[in-house]
């Protein structure tokens, strides 16, 4: 089961570790932390884009959305594709009220 984090929690991570945001491309050009890369959930390619980032089954991988439901059924997916460390960090807004950068 993929892990939940609050978002001062998401704050200290690690920060080499990718964050995807899993919103639309028209909620991503509305503004989105920096560093993160959008991969659209809803999108029937999905898991085709999310397995071009060609990521290590054991890397941590943080994933947020606009309020953590697409993010939380987005990290169980790679969950069950045979991510170890899948980390729903909940919705845009609140991780930017908490401080996280924004673009």
């Amino acid at each position: 089961m993929p892990s939940d984090i609050r978002p001062s929690e998401f704050l200290s991570r690690d920060a080499s570790a990718p964050v995807l945001d899993v919103r639309t491309p028209a909620e991503y050009a509305e503004g989105h932390l920096q560093g993160t890369q959008n991969v659209d959930f809803l999108a029937d390619d999905f898991e085709q884009k999310f397995d071009a980032l060609d990521l290590p089954k054991d890397q941590t991988v943080y994933l947020h959305c606009r309020s953590g439901a697409r993010s939380g059924k987005a990290a169980e997916l790679l969950r069950k594709k045979g991510y170890t460390d899948t980390i729903n960090a909940g919705g845009f807004e609140d991780l930017a009220k908490a401080g996280a950068p924004t673009a």
